[in-house]
Protein backbone atom coordinates (compact mmCIF):
# COMPACT_ATOMS: atom_id res chain seq x y z
CA UNK A 1 0.00 0.00 0.00
CA UNK A 2 1.25 3.85 -0.48
CA UNK A 3 1.94 5.54 2.74
CA UNK A 4 -1.39 7.32 2.98
CA UNK A 5 -3.11 3.66 2.84
CA UNK A 6 -5.09 4.09 -0.04
CA UNK A 7 -3.75 2.62 -3.06
CA UNK A 8 -2.33 -0.20 -3.90
CA UNK A 9 1.72 0.13 -4.36
CA UNK A 10 1.34 -2.06 -7.71
CA UNK A 11 -0.94 0.52 -9.15
CA UNK A 12 1.87 3.28 -8.35
CA UNK A 13 4.59 1.24 -9.63
CA UNK A 14 2.77 0.84 -12.80
CA UNK A 15 2.05 4.38 -13.35
CA UNK A 16 5.84 5.12 -12.88
CA UNK A 17 6.90 2.57 -15.38
CA UNK A 18 4.70 4.74 -17.90
CA UNK A 19 5.59 7.72 -16.66
CA UNK A 20 2.66 9.37 -15.88
CA UNK A 21 0.45 10.46 -12.80
CA UNK A 22 -3.15 10.77 -11.37
CA UNK A 23 -3.97 14.51 -12.41
CA UNK A 24 -5.99 13.89 -8.91
CA UNK A 25 -6.39 11.84 -5.71
CA UNK A 26 -10.28 11.48 -6.49
CA UNK A 27 -9.07 9.30 -10.11
CA UNK A 28 -6.99 7.05 -7.97
CA UNK A 29 -10.01 6.68 -5.46
CA UNK A 30 -11.96 6.07 -8.76
CA UNK A 31 -9.46 3.54 -9.98
CA UNK A 32 -9.48 2.03 -6.62
CA UNK A 33 -13.17 1.57 -6.38
CA UNK A 34 -13.83 0.18 -10.19
CA UNK A 35 -10.66 -2.30 -9.24
CA UNK A 36 -12.47 -3.51 -6.18
CA UNK A 37 -15.90 -3.78 -7.86
CA UNK A 38 -14.12 -6.27 -10.49
CA UNK A 39 -12.06 -8.18 -7.92
CA UNK A 40 -15.26 -8.82 -6.14
CA UNK A 41 -17.79 -9.81 -9.30
CA UNK A 42 -15.73 -10.16 -12.43
CA UNK A 43 -17.58 -9.49 -15.17
CA UNK A 44 -17.62 -7.78 -18.55
CA UNK A 45 -19.59 -4.68 -16.99
CA UNK A 46 -16.97 -4.46 -14.07
CA UNK A 47 -14.41 -5.04 -16.11
CA UNK A 48 -14.87 -1.91 -18.57
CA UNK A 49 -15.58 0.38 -15.80
CA UNK A 50 -12.03 -0.78 -14.45
CA UNK A 51 -10.41 -0.02 -17.78
CA UNK A 52 -12.25 3.68 -18.42
CA UNK A 53 -10.79 4.17 -15.09
CA UNK A 54 -7.44 2.92 -15.46
CA UNK A 55 -7.16 4.87 -19.15
CA UNK A 56 -8.33 8.24 -16.94
CA UNK A 57 -5.33 7.82 -14.48
CA UNK A 58 -2.74 6.69 -17.13
CA UNK A 59 -3.63 9.67 -19.92
CA UNK A 60 -2.25 12.77 -18.67
CA UNK A 61 -5.40 15.44 -18.58
CA UNK A 62 -7.49 12.66 -19.03
CA UNK A 63 -10.22 12.47 -15.53
CA UNK A 64 -11.34 9.27 -14.29
CA UNK A 65 -14.67 8.74 -13.57
CA UNK A 66 -15.62 6.78 -16.65
CA UNK A 67 -16.29 3.64 -14.50
CA UNK A 68 -18.65 5.72 -12.09
CA UNK A 69 -20.85 6.92 -15.78
CA UNK A 70 -20.88 3.50 -17.09
CA UNK A 71 -22.36 1.61 -14.16
CA UNK A 72 -24.89 4.36 -13.86
CA UNK A 73 -25.77 4.48 -17.25
CA UNK A 74 -26.33 0.39 -17.11
CA UNK A 75 -29.31 1.04 -13.86
CA UNK A 76 -30.97 3.92 -15.40
CA UNK A 77 -31.31 1.64 -18.69
CA UNK A 78 -32.56 -1.12 -16.21
CA UNK A 79 -35.11 1.22 -14.76
CA UNK A 80 -36.51 2.22 -18.22
CA UNK A 81 -37.10 -1.04 -19.66
CA UNK A 82 -39.03 -1.57 -15.99
CA UNK A 83 -41.05 1.48 -16.58
CA UNK A 84 -41.63 1.08 -20.58
CA UNK A 85 -42.36 -2.71 -20.00
CA UNK A 86 -44.74 -1.27 -17.25
CA UNK A 87 -46.36 1.08 -19.66
CA UNK A 88 -47.32 -1.25 -22.00
CA UNK A 89 -48.81 -3.70 -19.86
CA UNK A 90 -50.47 -6.92 -19.62
CA UNK A 91 -53.60 -6.42 -19.29
CA UNK A 92 -53.24 -8.10 -15.98
CA UNK A 93 -53.55 -6.62 -12.25
CA UNK A 94 -51.21 -7.98 -9.20
CA UNK A 95 -52.96 -6.83 -5.69
CA UNK A 96 -50.78 -5.58 -3.17
CA UNK A 97 -51.75 -5.13 0.76
CA UNK A 98 -51.18 -6.56 3.78
CA UNK A 99 -52.26 -10.43 4.99
CA UNK A 100 -52.38 -12.51 2.25
CA UNK A 101 -54.28 -15.24 3.40
CA UNK A 102 -57.41 -13.28 4.27
CA UNK A 103 -57.21 -9.76 2.61
CA UNK A 104 -55.53 -9.95 -0.48
CA UNK A 105 -55.76 -13.84 -2.13
CA UNK A 106 -59.86 -13.26 -2.05
CA UNK A 107 -59.61 -9.54 -3.52
CA UNK A 108 -57.64 -11.23 -5.64
CA UNK A 109 -59.74 -13.63 -6.83
CA UNK A 110 -62.84 -11.41 -6.06
CA UNK A 111 -62.02 -9.21 -8.87
CA UNK A 112 -60.24 -11.12 -11.38
CA UNK A 113 -56.62 -9.82 -10.75
CA UNK A 114 -53.45 -11.84 -9.04
CA UNK A 115 -51.23 -11.65 -6.11
CA UNK A 116 -47.59 -12.26 -5.84
CA UNK A 117 -46.71 -15.96 -5.93
CA UNK A 118 -44.84 -16.96 -2.99
CA UNK A 119 -41.74 -18.56 -4.64
CA UNK A 120 -41.59 -21.25 -2.37
CA UNK A 121 -43.87 -23.65 0.06
CA UNK A 122 -45.20 -21.95 3.50
CA UNK A 123 -43.25 -24.27 5.73
CA UNK A 124 -40.17 -22.79 3.65
CA UNK A 125 -41.59 -19.21 4.17
CA UNK A 126 -41.72 -19.67 7.82
CA UNK A 127 -37.77 -20.75 8.48
CA UNK A 128 -36.54 -17.63 6.24
CA UNK A 129 -35.57 -14.54 7.78
CA UNK A 130 -36.70 -11.37 6.99
CA UNK A 131 -33.95 -10.46 4.38
CA UNK A 132 -34.48 -14.03 2.63
CA UNK A 133 -38.43 -13.18 2.46
CA UNK A 134 -38.14 -9.40 0.92
CA UNK A 135 -35.34 -10.88 -1.70
CA UNK A 136 -37.63 -13.68 -2.76
CA UNK A 137 -40.49 -11.60 -2.91
CA UNK A 138 -38.89 -8.61 -4.58
CA UNK A 139 -37.79 -11.03 -7.11
CA UNK A 140 -41.22 -11.56 -7.79
CA UNK A 141 -42.49 -7.91 -7.87
CA UNK A 142 -39.67 -6.97 -10.01
CA UNK A 143 -40.44 -10.07 -12.58
CA UNK A 144 -44.16 -8.64 -12.88
CA UNK A 145 -43.04 -5.19 -13.72
CA UNK A 146 -40.82 -6.47 -16.35
CA UNK A 147 -44.46 -8.30 -16.96
CA UNK A 148 -46.35 -5.07 -17.62
CA UNK A 149 -48.75 -5.67 -14.59
CA UNK A 150 -50.94 -2.86 -13.71
CA UNK A 151 -51.10 -2.55 -9.70
CA UNK A 152 -53.23 -2.01 -6.89
CA UNK A 153 -53.18 -1.56 -3.04
CA UNK A 154 -55.41 -2.87 -0.69
CA UNK A 155 -54.28 -0.86 2.32
CA UNK A 156 -53.06 -1.98 5.43
CA UNK A 157 -54.64 -5.04 7.35
CA UNK A 158 -56.26 -2.61 10.92
CA UNK A 159 -56.19 -6.13 12.56
CA UNK A 160 -52.41 -6.13 12.40
CA UNK A 161 -50.30 -4.41 15.34
CA UNK A 162 -47.82 -1.75 14.79
CA UNK A 163 -45.08 -3.70 16.84
CA UNK A 164 -45.50 -6.40 13.95
CA UNK A 165 -45.40 -4.09 11.02
CA UNK A 166 -42.13 -2.37 12.36
CA UNK A 167 -40.29 -5.93 12.72
CA UNK A 168 -41.05 -6.89 8.83
CA UNK A 169 -42.90 -4.64 6.48
CA UNK A 170 -42.94 -5.91 3.33
CA UNK A 171 -45.83 -4.33 1.75
CA UNK A 172 -44.01 -1.23 2.47
CA UNK A 173 -41.05 -2.64 0.45
CA UNK A 174 -42.90 -3.61 -2.68
CA UNK A 175 -44.39 0.06 -2.96
CA UNK A 176 -40.93 1.72 -2.38
CA UNK A 177 -39.52 -0.02 -5.47
CA UNK A 178 -42.78 0.51 -7.23
CA UNK A 179 -41.80 3.98 -6.67
CA UNK A 180 -37.90 3.86 -7.43
CA UNK A 181 -39.13 2.24 -10.73
CA UNK A 182 -42.12 5.19 -11.42
CA UNK A 183 -44.65 2.75 -11.85
CA UNK A 184 -47.97 3.77 -10.59
CA UNK A 185 -50.37 2.04 -8.37
CA UNK A 186 -54.38 2.56 -7.93
CA UNK A 187 -54.77 2.86 -4.19
CA UNK A 188 -58.26 0.52 -3.05
CA UNK A 189 -60.60 2.75 -0.97
CA UNK A 190 -61.68 0.85 2.50
CA UNK A 191 -65.12 0.72 1.22
CA UNK A 192 -64.43 -1.04 -1.97
CA UNK A 193 -62.04 -3.10 0.09
CA UNK A 194 -65.17 -4.08 2.47
CA UNK A 195 -67.52 -4.14 -0.41
CA UNK A 196 -65.35 -7.09 -2.23
CA UNK A 197 -64.14 -9.17 0.72
CA UNK A 198 -66.79 -8.32 3.92
CA UNK A 199 -63.83 -7.07 5.83
CA UNK A 200 -61.20 -4.11 6.07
Amino acid sequence: MDPSGNVPAVILMYLSVIGTAPDTPRDMMLLSESGYAFMQNPSLLTGICALADAVGVALPGVSSGGGRIIRELTENVDDAIDTVKSIKGTGKTTILGENMADRVIPFAEKTGSRTLPWGTTPEKWAKMTPKERWKLNDGTLRARINEGDSFRYIGKDINRPDSVRRQFNLTGSELLRLNERGVPYGVVSPEEVFNTIGRY
